[in-house]
């Protein structure tokens, strides 16, 4: 069966939440539905599934996966091209063109005047 994907500070707050509860996830689904936000970790895990309570209980029952996060995507790519670049195995052509291409990554972010950990920062 497929996880579903949420947020990081989703998944924060359903851990959170849980570790209050004592790792009770039939007790973070009642107060979700009854709306007592005793947490402010319920308040933010019931405005994001926001009254979907079966897909709640789906993640709390066969866990989650965690979105990843633009930068996290950003950075994933970014090693992606520093492997090909530094991988004697592929073609120079092919090498040169990831290391192209990580020149105008850099670029680009630095025009635009944002820091990701890994890349340029």
């Amino acid at each position: 069966m497929n996880k579903v994907k949420i947020p990081k500070e989703i998944a924060e707050a359903i851990e959170t939440a849980k570790t209050k509860y004592s790792g009770s996830g039939i007790t973070i689904l009642l107060d979700v539905y009854d709306e007592r936000y005793t947490f402010s970790e319920i308040s933010k895990i019931s405005k994001h599934f926001d009254g979907d309570l079966q897909t709640l209980m789906h993640v709390l029952v066969n866990g989650y996966e965690v979105e990843k996060t633009p930068e996290e995507n950003f950075r994933d790519y970014y090693e992606y091209l520093r492997k090909i670049e530094d991988n004697g195995l592929i073609s120079p052509a092919k090498r040169k063109l990831a290391a192209t291409e990580r020149v105008g990554v850099n670029m680009t972010l630095r025009l635009l005047d944002i820091e990701v950990d890994g890349v340029n920062k």
